[in-house]
């Protein structure tokens, strides 16, 4: 199994162009074509490819309840996707095609909606959803065993 691990941290060090052409490549999109930002980032060539990090964020029950009730639709959709998945991890190109999203806008607006949520509900900003791992051309999301059961505890799976 290949995974790239950033830390929060180290990705909003990054520029913007390569923080575009990351989520275009978790996503399965293009990233945008835009000249090159000055060397201001040249810092970031010697930080680590794989960086290791805490776990995706445990949500509890009663958490997962306040995620959902500030969640739109779509995000309700791909939490409910995760949630009836048989362990907590579960395959990008199927949650977008569950969900109806388009691998480029959409679904980054998905994942990017989850993510500020779990941070609202935790009040911590450095809080993640989901990790990511690619295997081949396949991208694999895991959230933490916990989040899982109360998601599925949620959605009434359990």
């Amino acid at each position: 199994m290949n995974g790239i691990f950033l830390s929060t941290t180290l990705f909003r060090t990054m520029s913007l162009t390569t923080r575009e052409e990351i989520l275009a490549h978790i996503t399965g999109g293009s990233a945008p074509t835009a000249p090159m930002e000055p060397e201001e980032h040249a810092a970031d060539v010697d930080a680590p490819a794989v960086i290791e990090a805490d776990e995706p964020s445990d949500l509890s029950p009663a958490q997962v309840r306040k995620l959902l009730e500030g969640c739109t639709e779509r995000p309700k959709s791909a939490l409910r996707f995760i949630a009836r998945e048989p362990d907590p991890t579960f395959l990008l190109s199927r949650m977008i095609e569950v969900i109806g999203a388009d691998a480029t806008g959409s679904a980054r607006g998905v994942l990017a909606a989850i993510t500020r949520r779990t941070r609202t509900v935790l009040g911590d900003s450095g809080a993640d959803f989901v990790w990511w791992t690619q295997e081949g051309a396949t991208w694999r999301g895991t959230i933490s065993a916990t989040t899982h059961s109360s998601l599925r505890k949620a959605f009434g799976l359990n």
